[in-house]
């Protein structure tokens, strides 16, 4: 039928969006995690992946799929501080001093995979919902 035809070429037309998400998920971020698990500490690994909201809002940005607004980036200022409250036991000389592992480059290879990949599911799923044809 029509309708399936068109939906065939939606699908065609988000094949190669659906690779990059693959790609980002299975591809790299899991592969990454661990082999950044192998050379850091999961507290460490732990603590990166809770800048993943970070990551989302700042690619949302620069790929301009959504506005930010002054809450989102309050709310990413205030738990970047907190994380690094929690990493540098409120310390400045640990920041000061702070010694990255090959873990945590993976770990932040990681945070920037699942960052993009998220971004990008909302552009998959706002050229669904703005492209999707109802079948008659």
């Amino acid at each position: 039928s029509a309708a399936s035809d068109v939906y065939k070429i939606q699908i065609l037309n988000s094949l190669p969006l659906l690779f990059f998400l693959g790609l980002m998920t299975i591809g790299l971020f899991v592969p990454f995690v661990y082999t950044a698990l192998k050379h850091t500490q999961v507290t460490n690994a732990t603590l990166l992946n809770t800048a993943i909201p970070a990551a989302i809002i700042l690619f949302c940005f620069i790929f301009k799929f959504e506005k930010t607004n002054v809450f989102q980036l309050l709310g990413l200022l205030i738990s970047t501080l907190g994380v690094l409250v929690i990493i540098t036991r409120s310390d400045l000389n640990v920041l000061l001093n702070l010694d990255f592992n090959i873990g945590d480059i993976w770990m932040i290879g990681a945070v920037i995979c699942w960052g993009l990949y998220s971004t990008f599911l909302k552009k998959l799923l706002l050229f669904s919902i703005t492209h999707c044809v109802k079948p008659k």
